[in-house]
């Protein structure tokens, strides 16, 4: 639970995290970039150093220095974290801000998403949302088995499904869904291939 100085409600949002080199650097990077200090830096005994920011158009994430660091690379489960998507006011000065911030160094244009990666691997996506009256955030991705069991599973559980599959986005293997609080999260089918 967080809970803003101003007492001000607040949507709730999923916080996805990015590995960076070093968090210092990183933070005065991004206050030279306009963006702003949520909280920290703080060094957590069992994690690393974090800090919560909000990137120069709005979108809030956590970048971390594992202690231990990065994770071995494994192919995402049924119920893990597939893939986290930025939706971005400004989609080439989000690809700018990230590749200096991340280790991002290149990119993909499918229509108007960007693709980042690297060392050729993709890594993370830009969605322009520059025509919608809509809040620039990251929105992970879950990966789960039956699209069509999810829904009704979101459904049953107070959430709500705001886009439903169809063929126009990645071939009807994605849906949008808030769940019961109102956060938002896309599911997808994918198989690994």
């Amino acid at each position: 639970q967080v809970t803003p100085a101003d007492k001000k409600k607040v949507k709730p949002v999923w916080l996805p995290s990015m590995s960076v080199p070093n968090v210092d650097k990183s933070v005065r990077y991004l206050t030279n970039a306009k963006g702003k200090v949520l909280k920290g830096p703080l060094n957590m005994p069992k994690r690393g150093r974090a800090v919560l920011v909000s990137d120069p158009h709005g979108a809030q994430i956590v970048l971390v220095r594992s202690k231990y660091g990065d994770p071995k690379e494994t192919t995402p489960q049924i119920g893990d974290w597939l893939w986290n998507e930025l939706w971005s006011n400004a989609p080439q000065e989000s690809y700018t801000f990230y590749s200096h911030i991340g280790a991002y160094d290149s990119h993909e244009m499918r229509d108007e998403y960007r693709i980042l990666k690297h060392k050729g691997k993709w890594r993370a996506g830009i969605r322009d949302i520059s025509k919608e009256k809509i809040q620039a955030r990251w929105v992970p991705t879950v990966r789960v088995a039956d699209l069509k069991e999810t829904m009704s599973k979101v459904k049953d559980s107070g959430g709500e499904v705001l886009v439903s599959p169809h063929e126009e986005l990645a071939d009807g293997n994605v849906a949008l869904i808030s769940d019961n609080r109102g956060a938002l999260v896309i599911i997808q089918y994918w198989e690994e291939g």
